[in-house]
């Protein structure tokens, strides 16, 4: 990026200074730290209005305000002060960050919004149209160039994964790998981006089939590798990542500026032009921005949680990959049962021995499925090759020396639907998706025709899985109420049963006690004897007073030892018979002040 940002700096000084300096002038920090904000006005003045003094009436119709932001970027960069904001009192600080060259390009961007400024020479997103558009004049180009192998496979990826074309053309065929839990699918790492600067700005993402051959990266991918030649030379996907990108530019404006290719908006198309498509089409499509954000790979960490999470989300890069195939949907490339001659290993060896070369069997499965298929679809289905007729005719070889019938395709494929269970991705295979394109797939008109029939069908599956996930979600609410009431039941059990056990450690108690320890006065003056009760003494009474209310109501809801029975009296012979005196005491003389007369009595049993 310095050799970018170097030329500004030369063409900014050399107008300082009025000297025309070389593009590799090293300036001292003293020069550069004589620049301020009025010498970067002048000259954004000069580039933009063609004056460095322009008057109200100028118009900035020789720069747009993205090239003053490019400038000042780059400017900003070979400043000492570089995070300083600039003080107007001090004169210290970054020039490029003061408010005058801020309210320069404000000022600039405020004419564009009125059609007053430069017209503009970015590059538009490509419509979904024009994307079909330019798909079909590669394929038209497959027997005569053999760089339209690479292109449309660069082309469908590049829209799949919304990628830079500079960032294609650093693949490696390392960066991809099986995916363990749909082997229809593939995984793939993007490890050369502009936004990634750390190992975990690279997640797991993942590449599945579309039912629309044109646009399926799986089967475009496959078609490159087995029909170049020079393909295994390189560690690269895409042969040399120096000029690769050239290469596909070159072609890509030769296919824009041929007369069948159909332009429906002005302005200009590049290569950037299909991440943008992309990234537009999959947002009309209905996906959240946030989930766009992902798929392409801009960077998300602006706040510390972004370091918490994990970069790779299966289920929303699952869905947005879903939405690029196009409306005719995702699908999966399986075999259909009960053909014993089609084995991995044959697939792998006969179909698709090249990828097994470059990126291993399990990859080779994967990518054979699709060749495979393509080669025994009827020809009649659609209006453009899926096959060179070469690799055609190598595949329907091999596959008529195993025993298989030429009028019988092996390969099948199902239309899924993309969900989630919790935190786990949930591909669901909608079923006889497949039969229905078949039997009236007769031409490329009657494709689409069958493709907007099972759009509707498509979307009430959508409604009515959404409608089963809600079951599932308020069933999941309801069990874990149960289980929850389930838990406060258990514990209210094991609090009572505790009770119980410590209770039934204690000695029994009856209605009758705790009756005659709520109200003594009634209990003292029952005549009749308390059954139920434990015939127990104390062992070691504190005054006579408690010697005395054991004797008469008794002590701790026990039962009173005047109504002891002989068997009782024998259990407690020891203690009992040393508190014989209270039986004197069987008539106090006064009910009122029963601690006086006990107190008496005891003092003369004691003498």
């Amino acid at each position: 990026m310095t050799s970018r940002y170097k030329p500004e700096l030369v063409k900014f000084m050399s107008y300082k200074d009025g000297i025309v300096y070389d593009k590799d002038r090293v300036f001292t920090t003293e020069k550069l730290l004589q620049i301020t904000p009025d010498h970067l006005c002048r000259w954004m003045s000069q580039q933009t209005y063609g004056d460095a003094e322009p008057s109200e009436e100028m118009r900035p119709v020789h720069r747009r305000s993205s090239t003053l932001e490019f400038s000042k970027k780059a400017i900003s960069s070979f400043m000492p002060r570089i995070n300083a904001t600039w003080d107007p009192m001090t004169e210290r600080g970054n020039p490029t960050r003061s408010d005058a060259v801020n309210k320069l390009i404000k000022k600039v961007k405020k004419f564009e919004v009125r059609r007053e400024g430069a017209e503009t020479k970015a590059r538009r997103s490509v419509e979904f149209e024009e994307f079909m558009n330019l798909l079909l004049l590669v394929r038209s180009q497959w027997e005569q160039n053999k760089t339209s192998f690479m292109v449309g496979s660069v082309l469908s990826l590049q829209w799949h994964i919304m990628a830079r074309i500079d960032d294609m053309m650093k693949l490696q065929f390392s960066n991809f790998s099986p995916n363990t839990e749909y082997a229809s699918t593939l995984l793939f790492q993007m490890r050369w981006s502009k936004n990634i600067q750390e190992e975990r700005d690279a997640p797991e993402q993942i590449v599945v089939g579309s039912m629309d051959p044109k646009m399926c990266a799986l089967l475009n991918l496959a078609v490159y590798i087995e029909s170049s030649t020079n393909v295994t030379s390189s560690e690269f996907l895409y042969g040399n990542p120096k000029d690769g990108d050239c290469a596909v530019r070159r072609f890509l404006a030769d296919m824009v500026k041929d007369t069948v290719f159909k332009k429906i908006k002005s302005g200009k198309l590049g290569t950037h032009s299909l991440r943008k498509g992309a990234t537009t089409y999959a947002t009309r499509s209905g996906i959240s921005k946030d989930f766009v954000n992902r798929r392409g790979r801009w960077r998300t960490r602006k706040g510390v949680v972004d370091v918490y999470i994990d970069n790779t989300q299966p289920y929303l890069d699952a869905l947005t990959a879903a939405s690029l195939t196009g409306p005719a949907g995702p699908c999966f490339y399986t075999t259909k049962t009960g053909i014993s001659c089609v084995t991995p290993q044959w697939l792998v060896d006969q179909v698709a021995p090249t990828v097994k070369q470059l990126m291993g069997d399990s990859i080779a499965t994967t990518l054979a499925l699709p060749l495979l298929w393509a080669a025994l679809e009827p020809p009649d289905n659609y209006q453009y090759p899926l096959l060179l007729s070469k690799l055609k005719q190598k595949i329907l070889c091999a596959y008529t020396n195993a025993g298989g019938s030429p009028d019988l395709n092996p390969v099948e494929r199902k239309e899924f639907f993309v969900t989630s269970d919790g935190s786990q991705l949930s591909l669901v295979v909608i079923d006889s998706s497949e039969s229905a394109v078949e039997e009236s797939n007769t031409s490329t008109a009657n494709t689409e025709r069958v493709c907007a029939r099972n759009s509707g069908a498509r979307r009430e599956f959508a409604a009515l899985h959404s409608q089963i996930a809600t079951g599932r979600r308020l069933m999941a609410e309801v069990m874990n109420e149960v289980q929850r009431a389930r838990r406060d039941s258990q514990r209210d059990m094991q609090k009572t049963q505790a009770i119980l056990r410590r209770l039934a450690m204690k000695p029994g108690l009856n209605r009758e006690a705790i009756t005659s320890d709520d109200h003594p006065e009634s209990s003292a003056n029952a005549s009749t004897p308390q059954r139920g009760l434990v015939a127990r003494l104390s062992k070691r009474p504190k005054d006579l007073f408690e010697l005395w209310h054991e004797y008469q109501f008794g002590c701790g809801r026990l039962k009173p030892a005047k109504d002891f029975t002989a068997v009782e009296r024998g259990l407690n012979k020891f203690a009992y018979s040393r508190r014989k005196v209270l039986r004197y005491s069987s008539k106090p003389c006064s009910l009122r002040f029963p601690e006086r007369h006990v107190s008496r009595q005891g003092l003369r049993c004691l003498r």
